[in-house]
This record gives structure tokens, C-alpha cells and sequence, in this order.
């Protein structure tokens, strides 16, 4: 029984033995299931042998049902080897060559504006410069050249006082603006820029580009009317037409150049043939004052102006500034007039004014600052101006405006005021100074560079009054200094034999504490007196407006009588009247003890 047994397990396994057995090749099977059904596998061993039995697959692999996989040709394979399969690619790839790790590769790109510029006008370019490889470029900086430009070097955004840096990738941007070289004849203009690094570059011939625009000259002209206007309408009038008169056109900026000629007899004159641009036109003046106006040439549409002559201004004009209070606080606002008076005998028109005061608020001037005011013969014109108290003011210590006044200030004018008001509170800690020889007389110009001045007493007054508010005396340095100082403006003082070559004022501020301020000195003056005593160590700084303590010890003299309006004569006969009755009041008792 155990025979027949043992014989039957035999057969069995004889059976089933290739059903359970190993394919004979794991590579041809992976390509089988890798591929599209519809395609014929590679045979990837052809010496290989040929299996006498088909290889049952127990879990077939299921095939994607997505778009087909591209299968690679293999290359062929030595005998007797087995290619691996090859992985499926995911469609065409193009093709630009990935730059080399580690090199730098800049490129540049340049324009201009606009493709024609006129002689008159800037031209502006830009470039980018971009590093299209895989390393720093370093010391990167452009070098530009154009023979008709008056400047190639300035490239705004990139620093024309050391080279810079780009990183892989990035870019810079610049932009150059430049007049042109003044010509009179149309051109082209050839820019050339070229960008380098302090390394190698891995193609250079992206480095350097050249632009071309076009230059063109237009010519054109104007004419005008000259008049002196002598009884202040603004009108020409019959008699006012000034001939003869030499006129002069000077071009303002762009291509340059000056043109003249002369008014005919009824005040007329032409301007002809002149570049693109614009004039401003100019006489002598002689009795008359001009505004010169600025017309523009573009050979298009020729001007015609009227340019009228003012007589001076400062002979008739006179200004006023005064503020409606000595004292402001911050948050306050100040009300400013501004007067002004004509003692002359015809009107004064288009009178403005030019101001600076201490003050981050501009002051709105009305009238004074467009088109300006007239101010009738023998008349006066007062305006108003209102002027916040903000923190600058507090700082400062004061309010103070300075006015010029003409028609305009800058051509007719220099008539001049000035208006100052206290802002107590602010304080500066220190302020220090130094006290030195000029090396020229108060009667020249005056020049530093002397030797420092030792001993010499100086002070500090208020300007609006007049009280010495601190005093010091320079060291053997020439230095000073000043402490606990209230914020202000102060007339700067010496005491003896010493001259202030250039006279100023200090404004102190308190914000500026610690600033340095530079006194020149002439010494063999007449003798300047010490308008107080010293203060004494551990003495308060007065403020501004408090009284001079009274000068006391040898030599001084006591301060004089306060004014009451009585008579001196009359406190003394009273004083004796008062004597006498005592008197009487002390005798009449004793008599009637008698």
C-alpha cells in the first residue's frame, strides 16, 4: 500500500511541474506588458532559445487605457547579452543648449525714446543688461560712446562711482539723458554701449549694441513791440514806443547761442531764421526796467509779444512787515501784513514779492506771488498773510519773515522788509562757537583763516528785546560756549577793542544744540562797552525780555529812579512838612505841663 502511494505522488508531480515552474526570460515579459498592445515587442535576446512550453501568467498586468506610451528603438545588443527596457519618453523635447555650471553670460539690449529728437531736446536711452547664465557676474558696469552727446557716462540706475553686481537671472535697468552737441545741421546720432564684468563672459557678442536715432534742426523766429510804460497802465499809448532800442535773444538752454538787433521807429523788431528753442529776450536798460519774456521758437507758429518797460521801482516803493502780536504759543496763527506804499505820482503795477520765513508752512502770498498787486499813486496796499505756529516755529524760538518786493523783485525791485515774534519755550543745551582774526580789514571782503582770539567777552541779545540773555569769554583756542540758551534769534555782542568783521545774527534753535558757530573779529575798533555783568556761576539764564539784573560793587552805579510821574522837588517838600509836625506834635504837650 505504501508502494502504490509513493508511485501516485510521482505521476502528479510529473504533471504539473512546467504549470508552477519560472519563465525562462523576466526581461521579455517586462517588455510585453511595458508596450502598446497594438505593437509588436522587441526581441531583446535573439540568440536565446525558445521555450518548448508557454508560460502561463497567473495576474496579468492591466494595460492604461491613456494615451500610449512612446517606445524608444533599443540599440542592438552584443550576443549574449540582454538590454534592459528603455524608459518610455513623455513627448519631443527642444532643444536650447543649457549654459555651462559656474559661467557668466550677460546680455544687453538698447533703445532710444523715439526714433528723431530735436537739436534742443535730450535724448534719452535705456538699456538692460540681463545675466542669462549660472554665476554671479561680478564688476559688472556699462561703457557707452556717441561723439554728438555731451554726456555717455551717466546711466541712471547703474552707479557711475563703482561697478556692480547681477545674479543669475536678474537684470538691471538704465537710463541715459543727454543733451546734444550744439549743431546746425541735421545728423544722425550713433549710440554704442557695451556692458562688461571683471570675469569672462561665455558669448560676447550679445555684449555690445549700437542704436541709431535722427537729429533734426528746425528754424523759426518771433517778433514784438518794446514800450516804456510812463504812466502805469500796462497799455501802450501813443508816445511810448521805444525805437532804436538794441534787443538781445539768448537761448535758454539747447542749442545755445545769442542773436541781437534793433527796434525800428515804432518800437517793433524781428527775430529770424533762429534753431528750435526757447529765448529769453534781453536789453539795456538805461531808464527803464524790463521783464524779459520767454517765448519758444518751434518753427511752426512765430510769436508776437509786448515787452514793457517800468520805471524803477525803488524810487517810489517803500514795505512794511509786522506781525498783529510780539508773543505767540504753538497752535496759535500768526496774522501778517505786508504794506506797501507809493509815494510817486503814477500807479506801480504787477509788484510781487519773494518771502522766507521760519516756518515749514509756505506762506500763501495771494496776490503778492502771481500776478501781482498794483499800488495806486500816493496810496498803499496791505496784505494779509496767516501763518500757523507748528513745531519748526517752537523750535526756532521765534517767527521770523523776510520780504523783497518788486515788479518783479529779481529785476525792478529789492525793496526789502522784515517782521520778528517771540515763540518762548524751546531750549538748546549748548551752543558753541569760536572766536578768529579775519586776515582782511572790516572794509574788505571778509576772509577766515586768522589765528583764534583769546579773552574776548561775547554775548548773545535778543532781537526782539534787546535783553542779554548769555555771555561767555573764549578760551585760549578762541573757543566759547554758550548753555541753557532759550531758543531764538540774538544780535551777537563783543566788549572791547574788537570789531565783528561780518556782523550776523545767531538763530538758535533747539533742535541744532551742540552747533558750532564761527565768529570773525578785527581788533584795534573803537572800544565796545559791556552792556551788563557777568553772570555769576550757579545764576538761572534769564528768558528772553527778563530785565538786566542791576550792576552792583566798585565802580558801578546804582540803577536811576523808576518813573512815577512826580516831581523830585515836591517828595522832598513833603518829607520836610512831615518833619515839622512831628516836631510840633512833641512840644505842644510839654507847654501844657508849663
Amino acid at each position: 500500500m505504501g508502494a502504490l502511494l509513493l508511485t501516485a505522488a510521482v505521476c502528479a508531480a510529473t504533471s504539473a511541474g512546467p504549470a508552477f515552474a519560472e519563465p525562462t526570460t523576466s526581461a521579455g515579459l517586462a517588455t510585453a506588458t511595458a508596450a502598446d498592445p497594438a505593437t509588436e515587442p522587441a526581441v531583446t535576446d535573439p540568440t536565446a532559445a525558445e521555450p518548448t512550453t508557454e508560460p502561463v501568467v497567473t495576474e496579468p498586468i492591466t494595460a492604461q487605457p491613456t494615451t500610449a506610451p512612446v517606445v524608444t528603438e533599443p540599440a542592438a545588443a552584443e550576443p549574449g547579452t540582454t538590454e534592459p527596457p528603455t524608459t518610455p519618453a513623455t513627448g519631443p523635447v527642444a532643444a536650447e543648449p543649457a549654459p555651462a555650471p559656474g559661467t557668466v553670460d550677460l546680455a544687453i539690449t538698447v533703445a532710444f525714446d523715439r526714433p528723431e529728437f530735436f537739436v534742443d531736446e535730450n535724448v534719452t536711452a535705456r538699456a538692460r543688461v540681463m545675466n542669462r547664465g549660472t554665476a554671479t557676474a561680478r564688476g559688472v558696469q556699462l561703457v557707452s560712446s556717441a561723439p554728438n552727446l555731451e554726456n555717455t557716462d551717466d546711466w541712471e540706475g547703474f552707479p557711475t562711482t563703482r561697478e556692480v553686481d547681477v545674479e543669475p537671472g536678474h537684470a538691471l535697468e538704465g537710463t541715459l539723458s543727454s543733451p546734444v552737441k550744439a549743431t546746425d545741421n541735421p545728423f544722425t546720432l550713433t549710440l554704442v554701449v557695451t556692458v562688461r564684468s571683471s570675469g569672462p563672459d561665455a558669448d560676447e557678442a550679445d555684449n555690445t549694441v549700437t542704436v541709431t536715432a535722427m537729429v533734426k534742426v528746425q528754424l523759426g523766429g518771433y517778433t514784438g513791440i518794446v514800450y516804456g510804460d510812463r504812466n502805469g497802465n500796462t497799455v501802450v499809448d501813443a508816445g511810448e514806443s521805444l525805437a532804436g532800442f538794441e534787443v538781445a535773444a539768448t537761448v535758454e538752454g539747447r542749442p545755445g547761442g545769442s542773436y541781437s538787433t534793433t527796434t525800428d521807429s515804432t518800437g517793433r523788431f524781428t527775430f529770424r531764421d533762429l534753431p528750435r528753442g526757447d529765448y529769453r529776450t534781453w536789453f539795456a536798460r538805461g531808464e527803464w526796467y524790463f521783464r524779459p519774456p520767454l517765448v519758444h521758437v518751434d518753427g511752426v507758429d512765430d510769436p508776437d509779444v509786448v515787452i514793457r518797460g517800468a520805471l524803477p521801482v525803488p524810487d517810489v516803493l517803500t514795505a512794511e512787515a509786522r506781525f498783529d502780536r510780539a508773543t505767540y504759543r504753538a497752535g496759535d496763527v500768526a496774522r501778517l501784513s505786508l504794506i506797501l506804499t507809493n509815494g510817486g505820482s503814477i500807479p506801480v503795477p504787477e509788484v510781487t514779492a519773494v518771502c522766507q520765513a521760519s516756518t515749514a508752512t509756505p506762506l500763501d502770498l495771494g496776490d503778492l506771488a502771481a500776478a501781482g498787486v498794483t499800488v495806486a499813486a500816493h496810496s498803499t496796499s496791505t496784505t494779509s498773510v496767516a501763518i500757523p505756529i507748528d513745531a519748526s516755529v517752537v523750535d526756532g524760538g521765534a517767527l521770523v519773515v523776510r520780504c523783497t518786493f518788486g515788479a518783479p523783485p529779481e529785476v525792478n525791485g529789492s525793496v526789502s522788509a522784515y517782521a520778528i515774534a517771540r515763540v518762548p519755550g524751546a531750549r538748546a543745551a549748548v551752543v558753541v562757537g569760536r572766536v578768529v582774526s579775519s586776515v582782511r580789514p572790516p572794509n574788505m571782503t571778509p576772509r577766515p583763516g586768522g589765528a583764534p582770539v583769546p579773552n574776548v567777552k561775547i554775548y548773545l541779545k535778543d532781537q526782539v528785546t534787546g535783553a542779554v540773555v548769555v555771555r561767555a569769554t573764549s578760551d585760549a583756542g578762541g573757543d566759547f560756549e554758550f548753555l541753557d540758551v532759550p531758543a531764538g534769534v540774538y544780535d551777537v555782542g563783543l566788549v572791547g577793542r574788537y570789531i565783528l568783521v561780518d556782523p550776523f545774527t545767531m538763530h538758535i534753535r533747539a533742535s541744532e544744540s551742540g552747533t558750532s558757530h564761527v565768529v570773525m573779529v578785527w581788533a584795534g575798533g573803537p572800544d565796545q562797552p559791556d552792556p551788563g555783568p557777568a553772570p555769576q556761576p550757579g545764576d538761572p539764564t534769564p528768558e528772553p525780555g527778563a530785565p538786566v539784573p542791576p550792576a552792583t560793587g566798585p565802580g558801578q552805579q546804582s540803577p536811576p529812579l523808576a518813573s512815577t510821574g512826580v516831581n523830585v522837588t515836591w517828595l522832598a517838600l513833603g518829607g520836610l512838612l512831615t518833619v515839622l509836625a512831628g516836631i510840633g506834635m512833641v512840644v505842644r504837650p510839654v507847654r501844657r505841663r508849663v
